[in-house]
């Protein structure tokens, strides 16, 4: 990873206050879908033109969700090495259950940001089921 403005040390950091805030809230992971919120945890957010996001587990590596087109410069400018895409006729919420279900948190409690503009109510239908 080669991010223009800060070490990967500072992402580190940046990821261990995070999971200590998760512990505290009894919350097994964090799933984050707008951008900034990506940038700040990953060290790459694109608009949305095709949702996206970022799981954050407290025990397990975290990973992207993208769209096919944008998984060349999310690995190229994030630290995150599991960058998992979807094509643009596929649903994103199907291939995000299976990953999931890979990590053990298919019934994990999972802390979601409710003001995100990226998760309107639709979408949260969806991740819910």
């Amino acid at each position: 990873m080669s991010h223009p403005h800060f070490a990967p040390a500072e992402f580190v950091g940046r990821l261990q206050r995070l999971r200590d805030r998760l512990c505290a809230l009894d919350v097994e992971a964090a799933l984050f879908d707008e951008i900034e919120a990506m940038a700040w945890v990953a060290g790459y957010g694109n608009s949305e033109n095709r949702w996206r996001c970022v799981v954050v587990p407290v025990e397990k590596e975290p990973f992207f969700l993208i769209r096919a087109l944008d998984a060349g410069p999310c690995r190229k400018r994030s630290w995150i090495a599991d960058v998992s895409h979807y094509r643009d006729w596929e649903d994103p919420f199907a291939l995000l259950a299976e990953r999931f279900a890979d990590r053990g948190l298919s019934r994990a409690r999972i802390g979601l940001d409710f003001n995100s503009y990226g998760m309107p109510l639709g979408r949260f239908a969806k991740l819910k089921a």
